[in-house]
């Protein structure tokens, strides 16, 4: 009896043929965004002036530069400089196929249905409001990054605080913990010098609404997700 329940619980654990290539192509895609990001399109960004009104402009680097450079340190630089990437993309991914392979199935789907409506979101809004980035319109800047593409909103702010929002079901301590992550991931963003704070701000915002609206949607993302894999 024994040996046939371990044989059922390797049974489960196994994948299939077709979930082995859907996790290797969401990897192999991931890789291939955050290379095209981060290597092909580092120095292709917005220029020029402003888009928002001088007002929120004024209000927006007062406090920018109340942080990059005023507050900036080697270990402080350091530190953040390797925390940042636990909002990007292809880390995301990762964490999504990890915790599916380990059999948290339930929790992948939704953090990588997060990613695809972030993705859904987010790219419209940076092809629409072009926003340089500060390092790009701002010498008393210290660029610690380069990031492609607009700067408004933060794409590292809204996958981590999403990330943050599906896990609202765990308990109190760890929900603080995730949070306290990504609040210290979307300020990372400021201090490296590649999002002004309103950018951080309005990323956040709509990481944790894209969460939440994706627990409320959780049995038809469940129900969906149920013809291509095992859940």
């Amino acid at each position: 009896m024994e040996k046939q329940m371990k044989g059922e619980s390797v049974s489960r654990h196994r994948l299939e043929p077709r979930e082995i290539l859907l996790v290797t192509l969401i990897i192999v895609i991931g890789f291939l965004s955050e290379y095209i990001d981060e290597v092909v399109l580092s120095k292709s960004v917005p220029s020029g002036p402003d888009v928002f009104p001088s007002w929120v402009t004024h209000w927006d680097v007062s406090l920018l530069l109340h942080i990059n450079p005023a507050i900036m340190n080697p270990i402080l630089s350091i530190s953040f400089g390797l925390i940042t990437h636990v909002g990007s993309t292809i880390a995301i991914l990762l964490l999504c196929v990890l915790s599916y392979l380990l059999g948290y199935k339930r929790e992948a789907v939704l953090i990588f249905t997060t990613i695809v409506l972030g993705t859904l979101i987010m790219f419209p809004l940076k092809a629409v409001i072009m926003r340089p980035r500060p390092y790009s319109t701002l010498s008393t800047v210290v660029a610690l990054d380069y990031e492609a593409g607009s700067s408004f909103p933060s794409g590292h702010a809204e996958r981590i605080f999403a990330l943050a929002a599906v896990h609202s079901k765990k308990e109190r301590e760890k929900v603080l913990l995730l949070y306290l992550l990504a609040a210290v991931v979307a300020f990372s963003r400021v201090y490296l010098g590649v999002h002004y704070p309103l950018d951080v701000f309005v990323g956040s915002l709509i990481g944790w609404v894209i969460g939440k609206a994706t627990l409320r949607w959780e049995k038809k993302v469940f129900a969906i997700a149920s013809r291509f894999f095992r859940l």
